[in-house]
């Protein structure tokens, strides 16, 4: 069995910050909507209250690769010397 940590703490009525083991989140909304924003990227949440119904839509944060691409679409990386 593994140990799992997360703390919630309120910020404001509708801002948290989220501490757990993988990293820290900003979760904000009214009860039933809330968006989560982290570093692996942002949480879309709708749901009826008192149901435990909700739909979830998740967005990854994408990665910047260090590199770039010329005009002739040509991937190229830079080599500064």
């Amino acid at each position: 069995m593994g140990l799992r940590f997360y703390k919630r703490i309120r910020i404001l009525p509708w801002l948290y910050l989220n501490i757990s083991k993988g990293g820290i989140s900003f979760s904000f909304g009214p009860r039933g909507a809330h968006i989560t924003a982290g570093n692996k990227g942002t949480r879309y949440t709708v749901g009826a209250p008192g149901t435990g119904l909700s739909y979830t839509k998740y967005s990854p944060r994408k990665k910047a690769t260090g590199k770039t691409t010329n005009t002739t679409g040509k991937r190229s990386t830079r080599n500064n010397d």
